[in-house]
């Protein structure tokens, strides 16, 4: 796993809580 793919990753897990609820769930990047 490089770098890239690791903070994929991580952002994806940020943006589960972060961008999770329902105000922002419309903004929140489908992956």
């Amino acid at each position: 796993m490089d770098g890239a793919e690791s903070e994929q990753l991580a952002s994806r897990k940020v943006d589960k809580k972060t961008w999770g609820g329902p105000t922002f769930s419309h903004e929140a990047p489908v992956k």
